[in-house]
């Protein structure tokens, strides 16, 4: 049986209750195992103690930290992945979909992950089934529009319902998705750092070689239609030279991810 995860906070009531109720509404149904996963609170983040912060997380990275002084790795890591300083909100929501991506792995077994902000289509439990036989380890079960992009991301057409994004996206949210355990492990470990929100991390397909797929229709919608994607808007304030070899780097892996595993 498919287990089926929404991520919510306990201090967002009204949110909780809401994953809470569907949780208990469709695991009435038995057609798949629902359960709540306990996001981590970002008021609760300790980057001193706590040991996984400790390890992928640099001061670089991070908002409102005193000491911001640059390494060759921050330069290097920045240089790659664009990155930039994450808050705590976006430090606690990469780590509680890191937290899952474990749990597939652990349990051997693909999962679906929920965000609690999500509501289910009529579709929903038809398109978890052709997701289930369609050999994909990584499928999308909806994404944002971004309208600050140049053009709409850049589809192919893989088989009825499935669609392939190939366009660099910035992250289109992470609202909900299917995974197995091997999309999982190469999620986590091109995950070493966390230098960018995690959206933006599962739509690099060229650095972790992880087809973005998304099924359409969509299968669930954002009922805020909030995402990091906001952070786009600020996406060149790096060293304008950092800001040049990043563009370089990725363009190099996306034309040789493109041109040789596709």
């Amino acid at each position: 049986m498919l287990n089926i995860f929404i991520i919510s906070l306990k201090c967002f009531v009204k949110r909780y209750s809401y994953a809470t109720n569907l949780v208990k509404q469709e695991n009435a149904n038995n057609k798949y195992s629902w359960h709540i996963f306990d996001a981590i609170d970002a008021k609760g983040l300790d980057f001193k103690n706590d040991m996984f912060l400790k390890e992928h997380t640099r001061d670089f990275f991070l908002q409102m930290q005193s000491t911001k002084q640059a390494n060759c790795l921050d330069y290097l890591l920045s240089i790659k992945w664009h990155g930039k300083e994450l808050s705590h909100s976006e430090i606690a929501c990469y780590y509680s979909h890191y937290l899952l991506w474990q749990k597939c792995i652990e349990l051997q077994k693909p999962i679906v992950v929920l965000e609690d902000d999500v509501s289910l289509h009529s579709n929903f439990y038809e398109g978890l089934k052709a997701i289930q036989t369609s050999g994909f380890d990584y499928v999308r079960l909806m994404h944002l529009k971004n309208a600050k992009l140049k053009s709409q991301a850049k589809t192919k057409s893989l088989k009825p319902y499935f669609k392939q994004l190939l366009q660099d996206t910035y992250g289109l949210g992470a609202q909900g998705y299917f995974i197995t355990p091997k999309a999982a492990s190469r999620f986590i470990k091109a995950s070493k750092i966390f230098v960018v929100p995690v959206d933006f991390l599962m739509d690099a397909y060229f650095y972790h070689q992880v087809p973005n797929i998304v099924y359409e229709p969509f299968l669930i919608q954002d009922k805020e239609e909030v995402s990091t994607i906001t952070r786009i808007k600020d996406i060149k304030t790096l060293p304008k030279m950092i800001y040049f070899l990043h563009k370089l780097y990725k363009k190099f892996y996306k034309l040789f991810y493109d041109t040789f595993k596709t």
